[in-house]
């Protein structure tokens, strides 16, 4: 069976740019990983899952393979060829201006106005920003404007990626469905009255224009940075909370490059604005595909976050729902920053990320379910986690988790040694039992436990040496 695939493989290898790019599955494991980081490769958000990774072999990536046949031939030894042209699932979509159940810009923006004018009580639109190439980036805001409760924010963004087109649907049918019930269902009702809903059903609507009419598998951005042949960047590897760490790309050429700094993309910054001017207590952005639920960290793979039993209960519920695996999201590959990591770890955000579906586009047919189990989950998620991390016992053991999450972070590529001797510094206090359950708290990776432990005692010595 291996000596077939090769054999298949390796026309696939060979063939010419023109039979388009080829989706590969591969086995998720450390190698394959560090290759497909190493090679700058497309794999994120290809239906990857726990047990495999998913990347498209495109003519810049056969180009890459050719010059590394080591590489090359570890990657593909038990690979698999998933599509033979990726393209293929948007083949319907031919006709530029007409996709179907999907909507293009323009007819998403109508969609919006015809909201307000239909729902002015509960229903409000503005411009956030104008991007690169000219177009504004819409913000729906839900809420019973008559009531005078208290309201809990709640943001949904879709379209942070250009190819996802289901994560613009998945939005705009929450807006539909909150907008129909109010009055009609009750549940809805007491929502809107004691909510507050911004929605960014298209967060990036350069990138989805161009997905949607010049290059169907376009993931980033359109901006084209000053001195750089390249255009676009990864909005969800912009974000501030450990940019520039691994999982992102500082070459302009990958599908996941960062960006010339921290939370440079417009696009980024629309979701930073929106979270200092709401507070917003729970946030969720829609992506495709793989049918996952993930949150924190994204960054790191040797812990899990302090509120992880928070995130879990809430993420295993919604996958319940919908059908689709919940896991933290560095248990499918490492990411630095994303907008889980920035919301949760800067501003207390119980952030979630959900990958639609089994493909970027679905079936027509498949998008009714999709919208109603996800339409599912959020209304689940905010009658449920309306203030996520009140009653928590500030316990010593929970005070050390956070210094420890600080240091553990203090260790990724781009910290300042000064962070790092500050985050060693708030530990030689504690004493070792505590540290102990705390790194137990977090599920701290062996080896980690053991490095943090040589370095506080060094710190310790040293302290006591300057008494």
């Amino acid at each position: 069976m291996l000596k077939f695939w090769t054999l298949i493989l390796a026309g696939v290898l060979v063939a010419s740019s023109s039979a388009g790019p080829s989706l590969i599955q591969v086995p998720n494991d450390a190698v394959n990983r560090k290759i497909l980081r190493d090679l700058d490769l497309d794999y994120a958000c290809t239906g990857s899952t726990p047990k495999h990774l998913n990347f498209v072999l495109d003519e810049e990536a056969r180009q890459k393979l050719g010059k590394r046949r080591v590489f090359k031939r570890e990657l593909m030894k038990a690979s698999q060829i998933l599509l033979s042209n990726a393209d293929d699932q948007f083949e319907k979509f031919a006709n530029q201006d007409d996709l179907g159940i999907y909507h293009n810009f323009d007819e998403m923006v109508q969609e919006l106005d015809q909201a307000v004018d239909q729902f002015p009580n509960l229903a409000s639109l503005e411009v956030a920003a104008s991007t690169h190439e000219g177009r504004s980036i819409y913000v729906m805001t839900l809420t019973d404007k008559t009531s005078t409760q208290e309201k809990t924010p709640f943001l949904v963004t879709g379209t942070h990626h250009a190819r996802e087109w289901i994560s613009t649907e998945v939005p705009l049918a929450f807006i539909q469905y909150m907008l129909n019930g109010f009055g009609n269902d009750d549940t809805v009702t007491q929502l809107l009255k004691t909510s507050t809903f911004v929605i960014v059903p298209m967060l990036n609507p350069d990138g989805g224009v161009y997905s949607r009419t010049k290059s169907r598998m376009w993931r980033k951005n359109r901006n084209k940075i000053k001195g750089k042949p390249t255009k676009g960047i990864d909005n969800n590897r912009n974000y501030p909370y450990k940019w520039g760490g691994r999982g992102a790309s500082a070459s302009g050429w990958s599908q996941t490059y960062r960006g010339p700094k921290a939370a440079s993309e417009i696009e980024t910054q629309v979701v930073i604005d929106l979270q200092e001017k709401h507070g917003f207590k729970t946030a969720v952005s829609f992506h495709s595909y793989s049918e996952l639920i993930l949150w924190p960290w994204g960054y790191t793979n040797k812990i899990q976050t302090t509120d992880h039993n928070i995130f879990k209960r809430h993420g295993d519920n919604m996958g319940r729902i919908m059908g689709y695996h919940p896991m933290q999201a560095s248990g499918l590959y490492q990411a630095s920053g994303i907008f889980d990591d920035t919301l949760y770890a800067t501003y207390g955000v119980l952030a979630y990320t959900i990958e639609l579906g089994r493909q970027f586009v679905p079936r027509e047919e498949r998008v009714p379910e999709i919208n109603a189990k996800s339409i599912e989950a959020l209304i689940y998620l905010f009658q449920n986690a309306r203030d996520p991390f009140a009653g928590r016992q500030d316990t010593p053991v929970l005070q050390t988790m956070r210094k420890l999450e600080r240091l553990v972070a203090s260790l990724e590529p781009g910290a300042s040694k000064e962070f790092r001797t500050d985050a060693i510094n708030g530990l030689t206090q504690i004493e070792n039992k505590i540290l102990k359950q705390g790194m137990q708290g977090l599920k701290m990776a062996t080896l980690l436990r053991a490095e943090i432990m040589a370095m506080v005692e060094t710190q310790r010595k040293h302290q006591a040496l300057y008494r």
